[in-house]
């Protein structure tokens, strides 16, 4: 989380409480990640000097993270309870039951048992659930299930877990309660105490490549990973489990194995394509979009990536931190001193913190203070002329212009925005947005930046 005063920047919070704060509006929100995009702003009227809770509806100890891009209101409620549904205790066969939670979402303050997409819950593992083999129940509208473990085996809502050394991650869009559950193990064989039954995991190699490790013997409910290669020249078309497909996975984990478990891939030869030839992974890019080939371009380049696997959010306005990133990566990352950096607010080991170093260094985007960068401020489109220019100005381009913009709105531009703005222009970088308008405090989206980007990729070649 992270929270600000109305007319200041975006700090962090650590721990659920802000102290100390004098009469004013506030605002807080959930802070964005590499992978989400930050949440909307809670607006929080203090009328004499008090403490905000930050979040009391989730246990200290979890951490949630939600792409909200939208202007709906999403609360989300996270409460440990004492015992699991009868339903879940039906299928989970006397597991013991360490963590116990009740989920329960609104939208718009109206109770919704689903949402239109995924929650990353991150729950610490109980200390007598570690080393475990772990189960992860959910009830949702009467119906008792299991979470898939790995993304690769997610459902079809595309739900599913990742299971840590010390933590359980959910991505889930379905509620009510959910349950991390291990195995207690009471089994004895022929009479002997402390014999633990074991089982066969068979497997069967093929050409074109090799799975590891090979055939092996596990103890009973006891769990096995193994990894499948292909070999160079080929690549997997399918892996089978017990004589079922579970797809084109590079690994596979056998988990509370209680019987001989087989597993064997089929590997093909990898037919060149053209080069110019780019799946297209984002559902949310058409290809008679206007932006298609921008975002292709940016995309095979590794200049942006999607905000999820499926998921470009091509008209999310781009922040401060966005753009550095994208900056740096197209000077392929190179050394940087991140002790230099003399912005409090930007986080060790963020996302942006060594393209933050870089740019600043380098006179492309300096901090909105001596000690400010603001890295979740959005980006005007006068700002990113702006910051094209003293990009070019770097690699050494010829900037001159007429200085002649042109366009109907001229006057609202900025006059440290002018050249920039003027140079975008006469190199065919940006244009207008229609009516002979420029549009200069409006704010650049991710598709505006990828036609940008692609525009100057070009010019530098």
């Amino acid at each position: 989380m992270e929270y600000k005063r109305a007319d200041g920047e975006y700090k962090g919070i650590s721990g659920n409480e802000i102290t100390g704060l004098e009469k004013g509006e506030y605002y807080i929100r959930f802070k964005e990640t590499e992978f989400y995009q930050a949440s909307l702003d809670k607006l929080i009227i203090i009328d004499e000097p008090a403490v905000i809770r930050i979040d009391e509806t989730v246990p200290q100890d979890i951490n949630l993270e939600t792409p909200i891009q939208t202007e709906d209101k999403l609360e989300i409620n996270v409460a440990k309870a004492n015992e699991a549904a009868p339903e879940i205790k039906n299928i989970a066969n006397k597991k013991a039951m360490p963590m116990v939670l009740e989920i329960t979402a609104k939208v718009n303050n109206i109770p919704v048992s689903t949402l239109s997409h995924l929650i990353k819950i991150t729950l610490p593992l109980p200390e007598d659930a570690k080393g475990k083999n772990i189960t992860i129940y959910r009830l949702h509208e009467g119906k008792a299930e299991e979470i898939p473990i790995g993304e690769a085996n997610k459902n079809a809502d595309g739900e599913y877990a990742i299971v840590g050394a010390d933590n359980v991650v959910i991505f889930a869009k379905n509620f009510s309660q959910y349950v991390i559950a291990y195995q207690i193990n009471t089994n004895n064989t022929s009479g002997a105490i402390g014999k633990v039954p074991r089982h066969t995991v068979t497997v069967t190699q093929s050409e074109g490549g090799k799975i590891t490790p090979e055939t092996t013997s596990v103890n009973n409910t006891g769990s096995q990973k193994v990894i499948i290669t292909p070999d160079e020249g080929f690549e997997i078309k399918d892996v089978i489990v017990n004589g079922k497909s579970v797809g084109k996975v590079l690994e596979y984990t056998f988990h509370q194995i209680t019987s001989t478990s087989t597993i064997t891939a089929i590997f093909q030869k990898i037919i060149d394509e053209p080069n110019d030839t780019w799946k297209n992974p984002f559902t949310d890019v058409a290809e008679n979009s206007w932006y298609y080939k921008a975002v292709k371009f940016v995309n095979e380049a590794g200049l942006m990536m999607g905000i999820g696997s499926t998921t470009f959010a091509p008209n999310i306005n781009v922040t401060r931190a966005m753009f550095v990133t994208i900056l740096y990566r197209m000077e392929n990352e190179p050394n940087v001193d991140i002790s230099i950096i003399p912005f409090t607010e930007v986080e060790s080991g963020s996302y942006y913190e060594k393209a933050v170093a870089w740019t600043n260094e380098n006179g492309i985007i300096k901090g909105v203070s001596e000690t400010e960068f603001a890295p979740n401020d959005t980006i005007t489109r006068e700002q990113m002329a702006a910051i094209i220019y003293r990009y070019a100005i770097f690699k050494g381009l010829d900037i001159s212009t007429v200085n002649d913009t042109s366009y109907a709105d001229s006057a609202d531009i900025s006059d440290y925005a002018k050249e920039a703005v003027a140079f975008c222009t006469e190199n065919g970088i940006m244009n207008g947005v229609g009516s002979g308008q420029f549009a200069p405090k409006s704010f650049a989206t991710r598709a505006e930046i990828t036609a940008v980007i692609e525009r100057v990729m070009k010019i530098l070649k």
